[in-house]
């Protein structure tokens, strides 16, 4: 069972992890119930993913981080339809690096390895959210990310379902994530509680009236956000663009001419 918040206080470990990615990327669409897939969420590289977004558009909220993912499945959808062998005869590091080098918020210092441990996150993730929540039923409460992801995951297996190589780097947490160290420290009780909280936080931001941000404190080295935007975890009803509309977000896709 989950610890409670003692005195109503919220735990010092929930505010060091408020501003983790996996609070930034969109609920609907995606199911974090793999431990590999959470941890890579809360890890260094997710970290230094933050910190380049943060840095190429001079903010950090879930509209741009949004925005600044759907990029990298927009390239890698553009390559398959180019040449979709290609994945198959490059190694993953390759091949999401030559996927990198389109992305503009990318830059050149971000591993190529960071963002092929992302994409199987989202793959994986998304995978396990279609089983209990089909597309096909859902798939208008689908944001810009979860929406290009499906589109990469659907292309994977057509071309490659009898592929157990490929099949199992991309589908398999197992095969290219990590071993989970999120709770190594013994407190998986106080995960389920940020858990919990952030829930509850998001729930009450949805909820509130929209507000001129007055600057949130930064602990343990945490990315300061000055526009954080909320989703609730159920799928209830489909998002509204008005956020998007009010939110001024740079161009995080490459420019074509």
């Amino acid at each position: 069972m989950a610890r409670r918040r003692r005195n109503g206080k919220k735990s010092s470990r929930y505010k060091a992890k408020k501003y983790r990615l996996r609070e930034l990327v969109p609920r609907i669409g995606f199911d974090f119930a793999d431990k590999r897939c959470r941890a890579m969420l809360s890890s260094v590289d997710s970290v230094t993913i933050k910190e380049h977004i943060r840095a190429f558009a001079g903010d950090l909220n879930k509209i741009i981080v949004d925005e600044a993912l759907t990029t990298i499945f927009e390239q890698a959808n553009a390559s398959m339809e180019e040449d979709p062998d290609k994945i198959s005869e490059m190694m993953p590091g390759e091949y999401w690096g030559i996927i990198k080098q389109t992305v503009p918020w990318a830059g050149d210092e971000l591993p190529s390895h960071t963002i092929f441990s992302l994409v199987v996150t989202l793959i994986v993730s998304h995978e396990k959210y279609n089983t209990a929540s089909p597309y096909e039923r859902f798939k208008h409460q689908y944001g810009k990310l979860a929406s290009a992801v499906h589109k990469f995951s659907e292309t994977l297996k057509q071309h490659y379902e009898d592929n157990l190589l490929i099949m199992s780097i991309y589908f398999d947490s197992s095969m290219s994530l990590p071993s989970d160290d999120e709770d190594d420290d013994g407190d998986e009780d106080e995960d389920t509680e940020a858990d919990e909280e952030a829930e509850e936080e998001i729930d009450a931001e949805g909820k509130a009236e929209t507000k001129e941000p007055a600057g949130n404190e930064v602990e343990d080295g945490d990315v300061e956000m000055t526009d954080y935007h909320g989703e609730a975890d159920e799928v209830k009803e489909a998002p509204t663009q008005e956020s998007a509309e009010t939110t001024k977000v740079l161009p995080l896709r490459p420019l074509t001419s």
